[in-house]
């Protein structure tokens, strides 16, 4: 049986430190295969670069890219941002809302909010063009990333949420890296969807909603989106509850703090997301579940996987992976 020992450093959060850890520095010359994410050049000072990270890894490692993928196309001139934090709670300092919702003369009025959110007109070829612009972007990243998202993505964008919001896939879109990195790293082929492994506690509770915008009515239509209407918005992670709950109501609380606690005051306990309790991992099996072994691996097995990255933990049986996308500049 294959196993692999996976490790992850978390260097954008050390981007200001100008020194390895003795700890990364072991981790990085040991490593046999190092999954990267390109990190941003306006902190090259640092020794958590990629560059400098790469200098310390021995000549046999592996070493495969994969790109910061981020999405714009559903959040047409989304910039405006009544206020980010409140109680507990934040939201994504960045992007926002949609810009027109500004000129709202009573935003605690939520049949206002409502009726403005259902009759904004959007020029269609505006709308299909922004999408198509930053689709285009998906391919430009595809094209120095070793795993390739373009193709998966336009297959998938209609039926299938894809992105919380402008910069976080969310696990669909991540558990295609994973199996992109499993077929590149042991020659298995995984599925290509896996129902069970994506809805399991543990991995739902990873799921980077912390920031989720959902998509205007408008937009969906013009798009021809066919996903679920109602969003699970903030992290479990970071906040202290994820409430699923539909655009209107995220507009809702948006507008103004007071919005928000009513509507905290009158969720019930079927919009509110508990913390999952961790499911014990089975024990690894040598195959897994409904995946032939379709070829066996070309290269000596690793005896260590260094993945750079924060943890997502996305991890099917033998293997193990670790992956956070942040909102950082190639």
């Amino acid at each position: 049986m294959n196993e692999f020992n996976v490790n992850y450093i978390i260097n954008y959060q050390q981007q200001t430190t100008a020194i390895l850890s003795e700890e990364d520095v072991v981790i990085l010359k040991k490593c046999d295969i190092f999954i990267y994410q390109p990190m941003n050049n306006s902190y090259d000072f640092s020794e958590y670069t990629i560059d400098y990270m790469k200098t310390l890894l021995n000549p046999e490692c592996i070493i495969i890219r994969v790109n910061y993928y981020r999405f714009h196309g559903f959040w047409y001139e989304c910039d405006y941002k009544p206020y980010i934090e409140h109680l507990k709670y934040s939201f994504n300092p960045v992007a926002g809302i949609y810009n027109e919702i500004e000129i709202l003369t009573d935003k605690t009025d939520k049949s206002q909010i409502i009726n403005f959110i259902d009759n904004i007109a959007m020029d269609k070829d505006t709308i299909v063009n922004f999408f198509n612009e930053h689709l285009e972007k998906i391919k430009t990243l595809d094209e120095k990333s070793d795993v390739k998202m373009y193709d998966f993505f336009k297959l998938n964008y209609k039926s299938k949420v894809l992105f919380n919001d402008r910069f976080h896939p969310n696990n669909a879109f991540m558990y295609e890296i994973f199996r992109q990195l499993v077929k590149l790293i042991a020659n298995l082929d995984l599925p290509h969807e896996d129902i069970d492994f994506l809805n399991n506690p543990e991995i739902k509770s990873k799921e980077m909603t912390h920031w989720t915008i959902p998509i205007l009515p408008s937009v969906k239509k013009i798009l021809e989106l066919e996903n679920d209407d109602k969003n699970t918005v903030f992290s479990n992670q970071l906040h202290p509850m994820s409430h699923v709950m539909d655009v209107y109501d995220y507009y809702y609380i948006r507008l103004d703090p007071n919005n928000f606690n009513k509507f905290l005051s009158m969720s019930s306990s079927t919009s509110v997301v508990p913390v999952p309790v961790p499911v014990p991992v089975p024990v690894p099996v040598p195959v897994p579940v409904r995946m032939p072994v379709r070829a066996p691996v070309r290269a000596p097995v690793p005896s260590s996987i260094h993945m750079h990255n924060h943890p997502l933990h996305m991890f099917n049986k033998r293997i193990s992976f670790s992956s956070y996308i942040h909102p950082m500049k190639l």
